[in-house]
């Protein structure tokens, strides 16, 4: 027998056991049964069935896989949860103090139509000619949505550095596509 046979045997028991323990999350948690007894499948299928004495070691195995996913599963969760709340703590600690002049906002470039993709370019290619490195930190922050702590050690700076090499790639971007009419 396959453990793919061995598999869909006891399928609906992972299922149920998938399930069961999905009600005891929170709701905000939107992992399914069904991809979680995939990915468990996905294991499994790595085994040969003569590893396995009978039903019952497979079905153990299966457990332990299981209980695997499912800890895999949190531990990244969790850990995306503290990089958007890192993130998030990091934009409120950058926003100007009250009563200083506000930076400038560089519109939404996900999505963008390919005028604006190209006014883009060309702004970042007549950055690189002033600062090569402000626009290095501009790329990392618009194209790969990093944050300032993780653009400073790319770019061999401080946090303060990279943030100010920011700030003046955002007025410097913000201020050439205002000229060239593509942003308000």
């Amino acid at each position: 027998m396959s453990v793919a046979d061995l598999f869909g045997e006891i399928m609906g028991e992972l299922r149920l056991l998938s399930t069961l323990y999905m009600k005891t999350n929170p709701p905000e948690v939107t992992l399914q049964p069904t991809v979680i007894v995939s990915e468990a499948f996905v294991r499994l299928a790595n085994h040969r069935p003569d590893q396995f004495k009978d039903e019952d070691d497979f079905k153990a195995t299966a457990s332990v896989i299981l209980r695997q996913v499912f800890a895999e599963r949190a531990k990244k969760r969790l850990a995306e949860k503290q990089r958007a709340e890192k993130v998030a703590a990091e934009r409120k600690a950058s926003k100007p103090a009250p009563g200083s002049a506000p930076e400038p906002e560089l519109p939404n470039f996900e999505g963008a139509s390919p005028e604006l993709a190209l006014a883009l370019e060309n702004a970042l290619e007549a950055l690189s000619e002033v600062d090569d490195r402000s626009a290095r930190v501009a790329e990392l922050k618009i194209f790969g949505a990093l944050p300032i702590s993780t653009i400073a050690p790319i770019v061999g700076l401080t946090e303060a550095g990279a943030e100010k090499d920011w700030r003046f790639a955002k007025a410097f971007l913000a201020k050439h596509l205002k000229e060239r009419g593509k942003v308000g």
